[in-house]
């Protein structure tokens, strides 16, 4: 906002500087007018031809001013006006601007957090049939399948409802493999897709194609 008048207002001051001019050409009018009328009058009429119109002209310059003052006042409260409200409106726009970066900063992190934990899980569910040569994979798989659990069910307000649904389905796929102790292929395969997918939503949802990063499966 650059403060300058609006149509309005420049309509409203000429509309009033028209109306002073007609007004101080019908007061020149009437005064010469009333100077021929004094002119016989002798001295009294020689004064009254000196002090009238200094009369007239401090009368009709405290008019001008005055209205001209109040045009002016009007002009500068409703600039007022509207600068307040351009500070109101960029005030709110910061505001909206900081909390949606926090939230987007929250939203990385937990996605972040998720990520790590598909990976561990994806490593420990691939080689579950290495159990027996490494028992620790049976921790890492049941550790992580019951954090994929905890973390679709807590952070519902940064996941998008799509990722939380294939979050289920890699919680069943655990649950399975760690039932039967073994990963088929058949298994091995959905969860390649799964894995696919999940990684897929997260970029969609974090809108990372803005930012060219590459999608999975390439």
């Amino acid at each position: 906002m650059d403060g300058s008048p609006t149509t309005v207002e420049r309509n409203e001051t000429n509309e009033t500087n028209e109306l002073l001019k007609a007004l101080q050409e019908d007061l020149a009018s009437r005064h010469e007018a009333a100077m021929k009328a004094i002119e016989s009058r002798g001295w009294g009429g020689y004064m009254v031809k000196v002090v009238l119109p200094i009369v007239l002209t401090t009368g009709l310059g405290l008019m001008v001013w005055y209205f001209q003052n109040q045009i002016q006042r009007k002009v500068d409260e409703n600039n007022r006006a509207i600068q307040s409200k351009v500070d109101e409106n960029n005030r709110l726009l910061s505001t909206r601007q900081a909390l949606t970066e926090e939230f987007y900063k929250q939203k990385l992190d937990e996605y972040k957090k998720i990520g790590k934990v598909i990976a561990k899980l994806r490593e420990a569910l691939d080689r579950y049939d290495e159990l027996e040569v490494y028992p620790e994979l049976g921790a890492q798989a049941s550790d992580n399948t019951g954090v994929v659990r905890d973390l679709k069910e807590s952070d519902f307000l940064f996941f998008s409802p799509v990722f939380r649904t294939q979050l289920d389905e890699l919680w069943d796929i655990g649950i399975r493999v760690i039932g039967k102790r073994e990963e088929d292929s058949d298994e091995k395969k959905n969860l390649a897709d799964l894995i696919k997918n999940l990684r897929d939503e997260m970029n969609h949802d974090l809108h990372t194609s803005d930012l060219t990063w590459p999608q999975s499966g390439k």
